[in-house]
């Protein structure tokens, strides 16, 4: 099997594990498909991953020791974010992204399309490395790799730290109907979405030495998360909604002054 049917493969499978999922989340599932989301999402990355190894595996081709780790990059990730976010919908009872969504057709369609695209594109720059012989892999160890294990696993810390800082601050019933400015969110707005973004910049930088011509097109990977978070589905979504809630109360606009929309704003810099 050639590279290109490989990474026709994957496309396929992430999208039909889509599919299931709105099928499901409107159907069977009714009003109830945003607890089903993001379970979704993290069984179409796996899928991929899956797939490539199972393949490898029966071709006696092996993996080497790049190709493992870039497996386990996402794999984790995955595993992490994607139980994280189950059990705080179930926790929380919904999930507000779809309050609009989940009973329109249409709009529910695009939200498992993105997140095919999501899928897909995100994991290119491994599924490139994965689609090597393992005889052809550089050897492990260059600068790109050193940085870019460094860079995932801030990544993924500031995320996974910030995550549960939100999470454990919305479950005391103390906080109820307030927003949340301490730990690492009184530095940032969105300390979790650096994290993501630090992660995946991270990743594509640790596979650049095995990526070749146009292979370096798998640079969309953290470009389109930066984007579809920075501009369509992330940040945007998450500030109308703050302000919609607390955008006339002075401790808002006061928090908002004093902290950054994405990066930690050193304390230094509000006296």
């Amino acid at each position: 099997m050639s590279q290109y049917e490989i990474l026709a493969w994957t496309a396929l499978i992430s999208f039909c594990v889509q599919l299931v999922g709105f099928i499901l989340g409107f159907t069977v599932c009714k009003g109830k498909g945003d607890y089903y989301y993001d379970l979704f999402g993290m069984c179409g990355f796996l899928g991929q991953l899956l797939f490539v190894v199972l393949f490898k595996c029966l071709n006696y081709d092996g993996l080497s020791p790049s190709q493992i780790i870039g497996i386990c990059f996402i794999a984790i990730w995955t595993i992490r974010l994607g139980s994280f976010l189950v059990y705080r919908v179930r926790k929380i009872q919904g999930d507000s992204r779809f309050d609009d969504r989940k009973n329109d057709f249409i709009r529910f369609f695009w939200a498992y399309f993105f997140q095919w695209l999501w899928n897909y594109i995100s994991a290119l720059p491994v599924l490139f490395l994965l689609c090597r012989e393992k005889d052809d892999v550089e050897d492990f160890g260059s600068p790109f790799e050193i940085i870019g294990i460094i860079g995932y696993v801030f990544g993924l810390g500031l995320e996974t730290i910030a995550d549960f800082q939100k999470l454990f601050f919305k479950l005391d019933e103390r906080n109820k109907g307030k927003f949340i400015d301490q730990g690492l969110w009184s530095y940032s707005r969105h300390p979790n979405y650096l994290g993501e973004f630090t992660l995946w910049v991270a990743i594509f930088i640790f596979c650049v030495p095995n990526l070749e011509g146009f292979e370096f097109f798998s640079a969309l990977s953290p470009i389109f998360i930066i984007v579809l978070i920075s501009f369509i589905s992330g940040i945007p979504l998450q500030e109308e909604q703050a302000d919609k809630r607390w955008g006339t109360l002075p401790e808002f606009q006061l928090y908002k002054k004093r902290t950054w929309v994405l990066f930690l704003k050193p304390s230094c810099l509000n006296n």
